[in-house]
């Protein structure tokens, strides 16, 4: 049964990979160029036509920010690379994976407003210099 469900989750990688690329907002063009792959290639992976090389694929995780073994076996352990050195906030991220979804998405919405604010800020003082 194990193999099977290996099996099950390899066969979710095109979708996987179309999923994370989407969630980051980018086009198959896009992450060609952040891979030094053509979309063509992209869209070959997205629709499961070919697999990606060893390389391609390590390029491909490096890009959407998460580990080889997430796309090719969806270990949700491995999802997400975190190179945060701020241990309080890395904590804070954790407790807060574990809310509902409705909850995290306020979080996130909250979260995105003050970078927003920020960038902003830091654009009126370039401007009023």
């Amino acid at each position: 049964m194990a193999s099977k469900q290996k099996k099950n989750n390899k066969d979710q990688f095109p979708e996987r990979l179309r999923q994370l690329r989407v969630t980051k907002k980018m086009s198959q063009e896009e992450l060609g160029q952040l891979t030094n792959l053509n979309y063509n290639h992209i869209g070959r992976y997205e629709r499961g036509d070919s697999r990606p090389s060893a390389d391609k694929l390590k390029a491909l995780a490096e890009a959407l920010g998460v580990t080889t073994d997430y796309l090719l076996d969806g270990n949700s352990d491995n999802a997400a690379r975190v190179n945060l050195e701020d241990q309080e906030l890395l904590e804070m991220f954790k407790r807060v994976q574990q809310l509902p979804q409705e909850k995290k998405e306020s979080i996130k919405d909250l979260i995105e407003a003050y970078l927003f604010r920020e960038k902003i800020r830091k654009d009126i003082h370039i401007i009023t210099k």
